[in-house]
């Protein structure tokens, strides 16, 4: 049996969660008959189930896409998986579905997916998945543990050359040893970064603090070092 987009009624537009589905380009006939239970509960929740209620909370608002990942992630689907972690739910919020939980204050759930998801599909989706975990034990004062993420985070993001992933390792590793009280180790990994990568585009720091907004530790060892004379370039588009 083939999936059509809408079989209820094709002249209804398609939902959200709905073209979502037709993005992840799912037959159920092509799927192994042990794995048809999960590919039909994607189906099942992102083109069948009812939409949250206006006054729904949060995580009911994306409670399909969640269950969605969940089962592909079961039949270890992590191309697909992805997709759905990628899209956003909230066109208001143009936010990416991994983000938003973040966002709303779901970060222990965040981190469970960062967890499942990491090393299985490619390395800049990796670079993610460090972030966040690393992002979340600095959250929780766990600094030893988000130092063990933003360092293979950071060596990840230079080996693919990503400048803005590199950055925002950068800027975890700093925050957590600052925190331990080792201000020494946290300038360290910036000592190895050119003057002219201080030359980043504005689009950069609108990111960076974005996502980091509460980390000023770091700014403020950044600001030590351009004060000092070892850079000059900091903030220039």
């Amino acid at each position: 049996m083939s999936l059509s987009p809408c079989p209820q009624n094709p002249s209804l537009p398609l939902s959200l969660s709905g073209e979502l589905f037709g993005q992840l380009d799912l037959d159920l006939d092509s799927v192994p008959l042990e794995n048809l239970a999960d590919y039909s509960a994607v189906y099942y929740f992102l083109m069948l189930e009812d939409e949250p209620p206006t006054d729904a909370g949060n995580l009911e608002k994306v409670h399909r896409y969640l269950e969605a990942f969940h089962h592909l992630q079961s039949v270890r689907d992590w191309n697909r998986a992805l997709k759905v972690l990628i899209a956003t739910p909230d066109p208001r919020m143009e936010e990416e579905l991994h983000n938003l939980l973040g966002i709303w204050g779901y970060s222990q759930q965040q981190a469970e997916i960062y967890q499942t998801l990491l090393y299985q599909v490619n390395a800049q989706c990796d670079t993610t998945c460090l972030n966040g975990l690393g992002h979340f034990c600095d959250t929780i004062a766990d600094y030893d543990r988000a130092i063990e993420y933003h360092q293979p985070h950071l060596q990840l993001a230079r080996e693919i050359g990503d400048s803005t992933s590199e950055w925002l390792a950068l800027t975890g590793l700093g925050n957590a040893c600052e925190s331990k009280g080792q201000i020494e180790s946290a300038i360290a990994p910036l000592r190895e970064v050119r003057c002219e990568d201080w030359a980043m585009p504005t689009t950069f720091w609108g990111t960076l603090s974005k996502q980091f907004s509460s980390l000023s530790s770091v700014w403020r060892l950044l600001a030590r070092r351009m004060i000092s004379g070892e850079c000059e370039m900091l903030g220039r588009a």
